[in-house]
């Protein structure tokens, strides 16, 4: 499992030694990072759903560093565009070429992370605490807010973030590999 959240539903019906947790596979196997970017000038809002408070520091921050606010995947009508990628990796290439992101989702922060960008991450439903677990695995947590969108303007040491993410992915695979052994076996 991927997330505290689930691990605690599946240790009720599995017994707990037998439940594994490794990353999510979108860290696991980033195989849509794009590597050479140009910047769109925008902030990408990214998510279905953002408070009011939220929003309306979203909308100064681009004001004040005279950033396009651009939303994806679910439309916001206080966005001043609308993209619409095709197919996935035209999805990755609006998060490589964003100057900030503001997401509400889980998958949202995962690709704000694998692309190194300024993110924050705003927590507003049960889901949230999937994206909680997630960023403090990565020591992240203080990218969470409800109530802060300046938090965009601290620098995140990303060196540190992917030492991180390689021990993780490959503990994960370790994991991954010895399940599939015993699969493999058990036949």
């Amino acid at each position: 499992v991927r997330d505290d959240t689930t691990y605690k539903m599946v240790k009720k019906y599995i017994k707990e030694d037998k439940v594994r947790r490794v990353v999510d596979p979108t860290i696991l196997n980033p195989f849509y990072i794009q590597k050479e970017n140009r910047l769109r000038k925008n902030i990408l809002v990214y998510g279905p759903s953002f408070p009011t408070d939220i929003k309306d520091q979203i909308i100064d921050f681009a004001k004040k560093k005279n950033l396009c606010l651009s939303c994806m995947g679910w439309y916001h009508s206080w966005c001043e565009e609308f993209i619409e990628p095709d197919n996935g990796v035209n999805v990755q290439k609006v998060f490589a070429e964003s100057n900030y992101i503001v997401s509400s989702s889980f998958h949202g922060t995962i690709f704000s992370i694998m692309h190194k960008k300024q993110f924050i991450s705003i927590e507003v439903n049960e889901r949230g605490k999937k994206v909680r677990d997630l960023l403090k695995m990565l020591n992240l947590e203080k990218r969470i807010t409800n109530t802060n969108i300046r938090l965009l303007e601290r620098a995140i040491d990303y060196e540190k973030t992917f030492t991180l993410i390689d021990q993780l992915r490959n503990e994960s695979l370790r994991v991954l590999e010895k399940e599939l052994e015993i699969i493999k076996n058990a036949k």
